[in-house]
């Protein structure tokens, strides 16, 4: 099994560009303000984080589902920590907090080794060399 994920970036001037890839709305993105960029804009640790957080929600959700767990709301924090270690840049640790309601009060102890699962099972964050921890709220 091979999958290809493709996506272009076109300078726009200063630190911003823009991301796109075919069939996908266009990013507006920048370099993030601690490395003199922009506010208010996307930014590649901004992505990294994400990245990380989004496929857990999704595999949370894929492994719900697979034991017929019925979700009712499902929303995620994520915090990247991002510091310098032998004179790089590197993003060391993502902590993921999931706040889950079941639709059944009887599902709700599901929930725990559900966010473990997902934990082990997600793609992102097992490609990842920062720490990543996840939890409930």
């Amino acid at each position: 099994m091979e999958y290809f994920y493709r996506n272009r970036i076109v300078w726009t001037g200063e630190k911003k560009g823009v991301l796109s890839s075919d069939g996908k709305p266009d990013i507006k993105i920048a370099v993030p303000p601690e490395f003199k960029g922009h506010q208010g804009m996307w930014a590649p640790e901004d992505f990294y984080v994400a990245a990380a957080s989004s496929c857990i929600v999704f595999t949370f959700i894929y492994i719900a589902r697979r034991k017929k767990i019925e979700i009712e709301s499902l929303g995620s924090e994520a915090t990247g920590k991002l510091e310098m270690k032998d004179g790089k840049a590197l993003m060391t640790e993502v902590n993921i907090k999931l706040d889950v309601k079941t639709k059944k009060a009887e599902d709700a102890d599901a929930v725990a080794d559900i966010v473990k699962a997902a934990e082990k099972n997600c793609l992102i964050s097992n490609s990842m060399t920062a720490k990543v921890t996840v939890g409930l709220v």
